[in-house]
């Protein structure tokens, strides 16, 4: 596969994901948070939680911006200490978002206003795992950018 190829998958890619999320929190989020009710305390229970679902997509997106970055770089060298310093931005972007979406719906559980407990849990480990994935990336990212700085000073 060559890198114009592959620079446009990630493209194309990125793009998708995005659109994706904005239909979750355009559509799936306000039809999720609308299931709890009608009433007054139901009303401004179902704002503040689709508030917080919106808040805590917010990194998500940013975290799509750092990817088309990071895509731009597939045409020339991925290995930079740009591209590591953006992977592990990701990642704690992610892990913190994680967090804060744990606590939130642990919030909204005990409130009694969250019913699908277990879907977000496992959207929760899942970030987790992507959090720890880009975290090893950025790494491993950084250690090959500085061998081949090392080889390049050699020659």
């Amino acid at each position: 596969m060559s890198k114009r190829s592959l620079f446009i998958l990630a493209r194309i890619l990125i793009i998708v994901i995005a659109l994706c999320g904005l239909c979750i929190c355009g559509f799936i989020y306000p039809f999720l948070v609308s299931l709890n009710g009608l009433d007054k305390v139901s009303e401004i229970t179902m704002w503040s939680q689709l508030i917080f679902y919106w808040l805590s997509s917010v990194p998500c997106f940013v975290i799509l911006g750092l990817a088309w970055k990071v895509s731009a770089s597939f045409k020339s060298e991925l290995f930079t200490f740009e591209n590591a310093s953006r992977f592990k931005l990701s990642s704690l972007l992610l892990f913190a978002d994680a967090v804060f979406f744990f606590v939130g719906n642990l919030i909204f559980t005990l409130i009694g206003c969250n019913p699908f407990v277990i879907i977000f849990f496992f959207l929760i480990v899942t970030a987790l795992s992507v959090a720890l994935a880009l975290g090893a990336a950025g790494h491993y990212v950084a250690k090959a950018t500085e061998i081949r700085e090392e080889n390049e000073a050699y020659v």
